[in-house]
């Protein structure tokens, strides 16, 4: 009953495969240090799809290059798995970590299928195990026709899902989004989160993905972690609670346009309430 209580503590769910504890962040420019996040304390369930939405600036990138293992954080723990905290000396082995950024960064003179063959090319993987795997995910994220196509022929969704395609080469424990469709057209980031959907409704993997979009939120996660302004802090966890599986009909709907309306709210309510609270400050500095 004390480790179930301990757990609740942290927000975990049973099954936890992230556990972010207390987490802090800082960079030093020549301006000075600059606090991008403070003691930021969640998890991510096993299987779970989680959403992280904040005003621009708040650290979700940060946070999202932190459980990647990229940086370095100022204190605090993040533990993926049972391999205890993720620490410099983890990183060189076998990735449990898929990480798809803004952009698709991917290189243009080698073709799609290359392209998401490459962490098994790298890894040494036996010829035969790797045009499988390709064929296998190019078929799930509908490029099986472009397989031989170049990066400078895609379009910008297509070029997006060739990443998740090689993101998800490895069959990464955690697989982490980087505000994945901020550079595309309103209408192909709707058609690419429900593209995203049913990607994650055929495999599972577990997804902790940021976006500025409550309604992309609403309609692919389980929970929602609200982030502060910088230096960002959870201040709330949302549970979305819409059935699944979900189809791009929930988009219009006033189920989900309940669960966005409390998400705009409790944005704007924390925002409203941190610049408040700054101003108290400044007050009483001067």
């Amino acid at each position: 009953m004390a480790d179930h209580a301990a757990s609740s503590a942290l927000g975990e769910q049973p099954g936890t495969l992230l556990r972010i504890s207390d987490v802090s962040a800082q960079f030093t420019s020549r301006l000075g240090r600059l606090d991008a996040l403070e003691s930021v304390t969640f998890s991510v369930a096993r299987g779970e799809f989680v959403c992280l939405i904040g005003p621009s600036g708040c650290g979700k990138s940060t946070l999202l290059r932190l459980v990647a293992g990229l940086i370095e954080p100022a204190s605090g723990e993040i533990v993926v798995g049972r391999a205890g905290p993720l620490t410099p000396a983890k990183r060189g082995g076998k990735r449990s970590i898929g990480l798809v950024f803004q952009e698709p960064t991917l290189l243009p003179w080698r073709t799609v299928a290359a392209n998401v063959a490459l962490p098994l090319a790298l890894s040494g993987s036996r010829r035969d195990d790797v045009d499988r795997r390709v064929a296998e995910l190019l078929g799930l994220v509908g490029l099986s026709d472009f397989a031989g196509e170049y990066p400078a022929n895609l379009s910008g969704g297509m070029a997006q899902r060739v990443s998740i395609a090689r993101a998800l080469c490895q069959d990464p424990q955690l697989l982490l989004l980087d505000e994945p469709f901020g550079a595309l057209d309103a209408l192909t980031r709707e058609h690419m989160a429900v593209e995203l959907l049913r990607i994650w409704e055929r495999s599972q993997p577990t997804v902790l993905m940021v976006t500025h979009n409550v309604e992309e939120a609403a309609l692919l996660s389980d929970r929602v972690v609200v982030l502060s302004p910088r230096p960002g802090r959870v201040t709330a966890v949302v549970e979305v609670g819409l059935p699944r599986p979900r189809t791009p009909d929930l988009l219009m709907g006033a189920p989900l346009q309940a669960v966005a309306k409390r998400l705009r709210k409790t944005l704007a309510h924390k925002q409203s309430a941190v610049v408040e609270d700054r101003g108290r400050s400044y007050g009483e500095v001067s």
